[in-house]
């Protein structure tokens, strides 16, 4: 009975350590953001203007470097919904332009998954959501560019990853500081 009631213990504490363990190792693959910034999609399309073949991001730093990369006119992009409460205030705000490049046919799009973003010591990640057609399915047979602006409040961090539904990081975007060139 004593080596039973031993040996039962022994095996408690071997799977107590186990689960500790693997708790310690979880925290460290997922640690837990310092905090959260709110974003806001100003403008989203299957058509912009980024001539690019493949996926990227830049920084924009007013209205017509917006309605340049967009290929809407600045009225339009003032009447669009995000923007009806007024004009971005740039010295406040940061907008940014997400683009999958161009795509053979429909059925591309991106979407914002979260309307917060998590801060990451100096890292903002924004969650995204990637789409692509299914393996054979039926799309519209036209040249799409896909892309999404984003507003999000000016603050400390030091880049933007920008990752999809499964994670992945998709991008990483150093963000400029005070004074220099914003990318186009």
């Amino acid at each position: 009975m004593k080596k039973t009631v031993r040996g039962s213990f022994a095996g408690l504490l071997a799977i107590l350590w186990a689960v500790s363990l693997s708790g310690c190792l979880t925290m460290s693959k997922n640690p837990r953001p310092s905090g959260h910034v709110d974003i806001q999609v100003l403008y989203r399309s299957v058509r912009c203007s980024p001539e690019s073949r493949s996926d990227g991001a830049v920084w924009i730093d007013d209205l017509q470097t917006l309605s340049r990369c967009t290929g809407e006119s600045d009225t339009t992009l003032a009447d669009s919904e995000a923007l009806k409460s007024g004009p971005v205030d740039f010295s406040r705000y940061r907008v940014m332009l997400i683009f999958m490049g161009q795509k053979p046919s429909g059925g591309y799009s991106l979407d914002l998954m979260e309307t917060q973003a998590s801060l990451f010591d100096e890292t903002l990640v924004i969650e995204t959501q990637w789409r692509q057609p299914a393996k054979g399915a039926v799309a519209i047979q036209m040249i799409t560019q896909p892309c999404l602006v984003l507003m999000m409040p000016r603050g400390d961090y030091q880049q933007v990853r920008v990752v999809d539904q499964a994670g992945d990081t998709r991008l990483l975007l150093p963000v400029p500081s005070a004074g220099a060139a914003v990318s186009q």
